[in-house]
């Protein structure tokens, strides 16, 4: 996939505004984490596996070249 080829299904695809899951579902992945970081007393999360990005978020990226970080 091209570069400009990438940018346009990107902006497509961020366009959606619709998620993958249901709210709840997203909700409990949230909830799932939080208490999973407070266990760990952890203040930040940085994730950089676009499997992790894609659970949370439901956000999926074209390329394991392209590095994504949430």
């Amino acid at each position: 996939m091209d570069y400009h080829h990438y940018r346009k299904t990107l902006a497509e695809t961020l366009a959606q505004s619709e998620l993958p899951f249901p709210a709840a579902e997203y909700q409990a992945r949230l909830d799932k984490v939080r208490h999973a970081m407070a266990r760990g007393e952890l203040d930040a999360l940085l994730l950089t596996d676009p499997a992790d990005i894609n659970y949370l978020t439901g956000y999926h990226t074209f390329e394991v070249s392209v590095h994504a970080c949430l």
